[in-house]
């Protein structure tokens, strides 16, 4: 098996493993946990001392002695609930363990708890069953595909390529080939750039050598312009 081959099974392997030891919490502890948050939520909302002054105003709490003593009950009679009573009742509720109450539910809200004699947390944990199932079946299906997908190459192997010759030697020769086009290719570019610079010290050599007559042109006209000067000069005394 080859290095490819190798990895694509450690990853098939990995995922696997993944899939089946992964920690997931429940589809009831996720309940739980948002009833919670909730109920913590809604408790730090409730202002007991605004509440009390709203009820009784200021006067009257004043004859009472003031609003700490009274905050203090209704605190905690609130702790109480959204901590303990609250989660208490509900979680009895999921495990089927206040018939009363579940009964009550049931006929008030039309649920089928009753008529299948199943809880709510059996309810969620059949949830998380099927989605286990499923994801089981995924990896399943992708160890299958991987495997079907080694077994075409190797078919494809012996019937296409000659003999000694795999697939991954087609694909180095081809990387290969792609490398020596990019090389031509930069050579092509070099050449195109190299001609440009020949081209352009030419021009810049032409263009000094016009400069080079236009400066003695004009050292030749100078003199002439000299020389007419002086006859002149000559001529006038």
């Amino acid at each position: 098996m080859d290095e490819q081959s190798s990895k694509l099974s450690s990853s098939a392997s990995d995922e696997g493993i993944t899939h089946h030891h992964q920690q997931i919490p429940t589809t009831y502890e996720k309940y739980m946990d948002l009833t919670h948050r909730v109920l913590q939520k809604s408790r730090k909302s409730l202002d007991t001392q605004v509440y009390i002054q709203q009820a009784y105003g200021e006067e009257k709490m004043a004859i009472l002695g003031g609003s700490d003593m009274l905050q203090g009950i209704l605190d905690g009679l609130l702790d109480k609930m959204a901590y303990d009573t609250v989660l208490k009742d509900f979680a009895e509720y999921c495990n089927g363990k206040n018939n009363t109450s579940n009964n009550t539910v049931s006929s008030s809200c039309d649920v089928v708890d009753d008529v299948t004699d199943i809880t709510p947390k059996q309810q969620m944990d059949r949830i998380d069953e099927a989605i286990r199932f499923v994801l089981d079946w995924e990896v399943q299906r992708d160890e299958m595909d991987w495997k079907d997908a080694q077994t075409a190459q190797r078919s494809l192997d012996a019937s296409l390529l000659p003999e000694g010759v795999s697939t991954k030697d087609v694909v180095r020769y081809r990387e290969h080939l792609q490398k020596l086009q990019a090389r031509e290719a930069l050579q092509q570019e070099v050449h195109r750039v190299e001609a440009q610079i020949a081209a352009m010290q030419q021009e810049q050599a032409k263009t000094k050598q016009q400069i080079q007559e236009q400066l003695s042109n004009m050292q030749t006209v100078e003199g002439q312009v000299e020389d007419a000067a002086n006859a002149c000069a000559m001529v006038t005394n």
